[in-house]
């Protein structure tokens, strides 16, 4: 279990509260070594960053290594406020025979949003369909190693969009 983060966001944050809340990070990481922490500002609007850096580092980390247990069988990205049912997600994976498991909540037929005020807003120029392909919800989604890798391949010929649940299992 790993906690992957960006850099805090001090915009209306004094420094010493900033610099405070970093140890305090770092801290509990010297405790744990469960916290991995990235070269971007953690906010909504670079959750595709986040997710992008997790299939960068679980392909770096298991390069070579893919019967230790450093290099898992699968990884699940959740968000920390979702309650995750352990016993049926594991049920689930072991059950499937798929090497390119991906598992989540399907979302079909989904327009972008061309609302200006929405946190969710796609101009047309960024994305000229009406729809989406098809992607899971980014609240949770669990991949197989084999699909992380392929993921990440894949990365380096697409433009990064800016939602990304529908970024990672939808257009990759």
């Amino acid at each position: 279990l790993v906690f992957l983060l960006g850099q805090l966001d001090r915009e209306g944050v004094t420094r010493p509260a900033a610099d405070y809340l970093q140890q305090r990070l770092e801290a509990e990481n010297l405790t744990h070594s469960d916290i991995i922490q990235e070269d971007f500002i953690d906010t909504y609007s670079n959750l595709v960053l986040k997710s992008l850096a997790l299939l960068r580092r679980v392909v770096a980390d298991c390069e070579g290594r893919e019967k230790e247990r450093r290099c898992p069988r699968f990884v699940l990205k959740t968000d920390d406020d979702i309650y995750i049912n352990l016993s049926v997600l594991w049920r689930e994976a072991r059950r499937s025979e798929e090497r390119y498991l991906l598992l989540g909540a399907l979302i079909c037929r989904s327009k972008p949003t061309r609302d200006k005020s929405s946190k969710w807003f796609v101009p047309g120029n960024e994305y000229a369909s009406t729809t989406y392909p098809p992607f899971l919800s980014g609240t949770a989604y669990l991949m197989s190693r084999d699909t992380v890798r392929e993921l990440h391949k894949v990365t380096k010929y697409v433009t990064t969009f800016p939602l990304e649940d529908v970024f990672v299992t939808g257009i990759l």
